[in-house]
């Protein structure tokens, strides 16, 4: 994972030059992004979820939208 690699070296780099409250910064930056990523991946599961284990044509009517 490149932007993995890339986060890593970019605290590194600034550890030496960061005060406690950048690090902190950095943390919690870092565990909000993770969090963020975390609920879109969960949502995007249960919405996939819902898609296929719904009717062909359930309750919304979504298939009939989509053709």
């Amino acid at each position: 994972m490149p932007l993995n690699i890339l986060w890593t070296q970019s605290i590194f780099q600034l550890l030496p030059k960061a005060g406690p409250r950048s690090i902190v910064l950095w943390i919690v930056s870092s565990v909000s992004l993770l969090i963020t990523l975390g609920f879109i991946s969960v949502w995007g599961w249960r919405e996939h979820r819902l898609e296929v284990w719904a009717p062909k044509y359930g309750p919304l009517g979504l298939s009939r939208v989509h053709g």
